[in-house]
């Protein structure tokens, strides 16, 4: 009888080392029906979507529109003082078993209207992208505003081959003072170029002209930049490469 009790013992001894070595598996979801903040400085923020945790994964799908709003007070900083009008939707995944960016993926469409942040003063935006850790997709990417014009198109791959090309214009370089007085230029710009290679290894590809270019600051001044150039986005190693020719300096 003392054999059979010892036994039934370090069953139950054994059952309980296995249930606390057991992975505790998180399950949760969470259903935002509708998430309004309004009125105050923050202006109309409205916010809806789940949220769904399994285990080390959370998938999200969310949507959010905003009505005049102001994301200084909720991100605390004065530099972030805006008067935003869009409609923003994200849909995605991110586990926190794997180092980012890798287990993260997000699909991103955003409409803007008439808005102002970081001293942009937006006529139109619009941006439909999406991400994972075999592609990158630009759908559309477009920006219109007094300050900046940019458009982008493409997708890159795993493997490479692919090719996302994108054009820029800065009518006026002057706007950059508002954000450092150490950015005295003076002058337009207007870039294009492609962004190829593989999703883990990007380079970007830029042909750069800059007219009536000045900065007091520097005593540099030039009729014409004329710049190519090539960049490597490997993290661990950095490189740029750029050739080109100034005239009238």
């Amino acid at each position: 009888m003392d054999n059979i009790a010892q036994q039934i013992k370090r069953k139950r001894q054994n059952e309980k080392a296995r249930e606390r070595n057991q992975p505790i598996r998180r399950e949760m979801k969470t259903d935002i029906r509708n998430l309004d903040l309004a009125g105050g400085e923050a202006g109309d923020i409205k916010l809806s979507g789940e949220v769904d945790i399994k285990g080390s994964e959370v998938i999200y799908d969310l949507s959010s529109k905003f009505i005049n709003a102001n994301l200084a007070p909720i991100l605390r900083d004065e530099m972030y003082g805006s008067r935003l009008n869009a409609d923003l939707s994200l849909k995605g995944s991110l586990s926190s078993d794997a180092q980012f960016p890798q287990g993260f993926s997000a699909d991103v469409r955003g409409e803007f209207s008439e808005s102002e942040i970081l001293n942009l003063h937006i006529k139109r935006a619009q941006a439909n992208f999406s991400y994972d850790e075999n592609h990158f997709n630009i759908s559309s990417l477009d920006i219109d505003s007094d300050e900046v014009k940019l458009q982008a198109r493409g997708k890159l791959g795993a493997t490479g081959g692919g090719r996302i090309n994108y054009s820029l214009s800065v009518p006026r370089l002057s706007f950059l003072t508002s954000f450092s007085e150490d950015m005295d230029y003076e002058g337009k710009l207007n870039a294009e170029g492609a962004l190829t290679g593989s999703v883990d290894n990007p380079r970007l590809a830029l042909s750069l002209l800059v007219s009536g270019f000045k900065s007091e600051k520097n005593k540099v001044e030039a009729k014409v930049l004329d710049l190519d150039g090539n960049t490597g986005f490997d993290i661990s190693n950095v490189t740029l490469t750029v050739n080109g020719v100034a005239k009238g300096i």
